[in-house]
């Protein structure tokens, strides 16, 4: 691969990892504000003793599992990007 396709795939790889990494800062935060309204529920549900509030816990804690699903999904881009940069630079410096 010739100096100019090495440096255009690392510019388009350092894009790619600040586009995923913001996709994981907005997962973290949504997670951090469905922890709390879990974690509400779970306090009503207990007070309330109703199947109804207990299907709502139920379902909190499947959003939950989804987005720590797509936050490991996310941090798994993260280090595969990472992984093919480092490559590219390697190709890079034994170009040079």
């Amino acid at each position: 691969m010739d100096r100019s396709a090495v440096e255009s795939g690392l510019v388009g790889g350092a894009t790619q990892i600040k586009r995923v990494r913001d996709e994981l800062a907005d997962v973290d935060d949504r997670l951090t504000g469905l922890l709390a309204e879990v974690e509400d529920l779970r306090l009503r549900s207990i007070a309330s003793e109703t199947p109804m509030a207990a299907d709502q816990v139920v379902n909190a804690e499947r959003r939950v599992d989804a987005l720590v699903a797509a936050r490991a999904s996310l941090s798994a881009s993260i280090q595969e990007l990472r992984e093919a940069q480092d490559r590219l630079l390697d190709q890079l410096r034994s170009s040079s």
